[in-house]
């Protein structure tokens, strides 16, 4: 918190903390603190919650520890005293508020001035920010939401998840369908683990504050059963220019997805405003451009956005010898 120090206040002496139904009695400090007169103060009261205690430090100057109510559940009100030990300050001008849990090491703007819900600020402690698939975003990924879906082309035989925790401290742990529960850094990679053909189960379980709250993500990685080389009778694979799957991250195709057919039609809500392609070739030589944009073999390519109205998505196909081949995506966007 910084403070601007006027005439009404010099000099910290006593705080009074309420907490829920706390009764907010003023404490005096240890150490009573010295503010710079005219000019802004950095204040920051760091409050251990398990221990009832609480400690005040202006431009760095501890006041030492005091104790203070606590039922646990909300801050929504504090003091802090001027020069004289009677009377509350009231020429202090707040510019800045921010929250942090002192067991975590990480800030976070909470709410300036009001009430600070500290059960909805640990509820968020266990969120994700970011979650990736083989170093690919999961697409449309909100930390509020838990299910997600992506599809893998038959080849990709094991998967990696990338979590990053919304706030520092948080515990992560993933685990592939019924294999061992491995924990992971934020920011960082999982180990490789395996994918069946099919649908496979991945759950990512944060753990937030003090371990008391947890969060369960889980994505069903869909990996694509192995086909034939799409009726191929070439002398050589590298003039394959088929896509072996096609999927998108919303919707469904029409007709229903087939090597040889290279025209296609989707319509969606007006509330999808991009979507990513998941797109596999027969041959693992074969390149693939996704409206001019390089794609992987298998994973999802960079978010596409869509307009109100008809989009189209050219997904071009070049081969070895460089033969190429185009399917069009003709994707409509509804109107509100």
């Amino acid at each position: 918190m910084i403070i601007f120090a006027d005439s009404g206040i010099r000099l910290i002496r006593k705080m009074a903390v309420l907490f829920g139904n706390g009764d907010g009695q003023w404490k005096a400090l240890p150490n009573p603190l010295q503010l710079t007169m005219h000019a802004w103060n950095d204040v920051e009261i760091h409050f251990d919650t398990d221990a009832s205690t609480a400690e005040i430090q202006v431009n760095g100057q501890s006041s030492g520890l005091f104790p203070y109510g606590n039922d646990g559940t909300i801050i929504n009100y504090f003091h802090i005293s001027s020069e004289s030990a009677a009377v509350a300050g009231t020429s202090v001008n707040l510019d800045e508020l921010i929250i942090q849990d002192a067991s975590m090491p990480f800030p976070s703007v909470v709410r300036a001035g009001g009430e600070i819900d500290w059960a909805a600020f640990k509820a968020g402690s266990a969120n994700l920010e970011q979650l990736a698939i083989n170093g690919q975003p999961v697409p449309h990924f909100a930390p509020e939401v838990t299910e997600y879906t992506v599809h893998v082309g038959n080849r990709t035989q094991e998967v990696t998840v990338t979590p990053r925790a919304a706030y520092g401290g948080a515990q992560i742990f993933m685990q592939v369908n019924n294999g061992e529960s491995v924990q992971v850094l934020s920011g960082n990679a999982s180990p490789p683990a395996e994918l069946q053909t099919g649908i496979n189960m991945i759950r990512v379980q944060v753990i937030g504050v003090n371990g008391t709250v947890t969060k369960m993500y889980t994505v069903q990685a869909v990996r694509a059963a192995p086909q034939a080389d799409g009726g191929y009778r070439g002398p050589n694979r590298s003039d394959l220019v088929d896509l072996s799957e096609l999927y998108l991250s919303v919707g469904s195709l029409e007709p229903v997805f087939s090597p040889k057919h290279t025209q296609y039609h989707v319509e969606l809500d007006h509330g999808i405003a991009s979507v990513t392609v998941t797109a596999a070739t027969y041959h693992t030589e074969s390149a693939v451009r996704i409206n001019e944009s390089s794609a992987v073999y298998g994973l999802v390519s960079e978010t596409v956005p869509l307009q109100e109205g008809p989009n189209v998505i050219r997904i071009i196909v070049s081969a070895e010898n460089g033969l190429t081949k185009t399917y069009m995506l003709h994707v409509r966007r509804r109107r509100p």
